[in-house]
């Protein structure tokens, strides 16, 4: 495993997040809104990486934790988010197939 990916799975692992958002699909647009909205962050930081983390669930469901990771300090900045869902977008399974993180340019 890449040291990028161990540290945003470290990183995922030690937070303790407050809201979840619950939806029945995940749409691509979805993700890429919550980013575009953080554009400027991404924008003005070399360190700043647009991530999500992907995580099965038994019931089926998956979780998406979803945010903008600091390469340099190995935390993500601010407040990820975490969304759950019954199925997604084939875009968001593509990306997630194989590896739990993902990276968005």
């Amino acid at each position: 495993m890449d040291p990028i990916t161990w540290l945003i799975l470290t990183a995922v692992a030690q937070l303790v997040i407050d809201v979840v958002i619950r939806l029945l699909h995940l749409a691509f647009a979805t993700l890429t809104d919550w980013f575009v909205d953080k554009q400027a962050q991404l924008a003005t930081d070399p360190n700043a990486l647009a991530v999500t983390v992907a995580q099965s669930l038994r019931s089926g469901d998956f979780n998406i934790v979803q945010g903008i990771f600091d390469q340099r300090a190995g935390t993500f900045v601010g407040r990820p988010r975490r969304v759950r869902a019954n199925s997604a977008d084939r875009r968001v399974v593509q990306a997630h197939t194989g590896r739990p993180v993902t990276v968005w340019t």
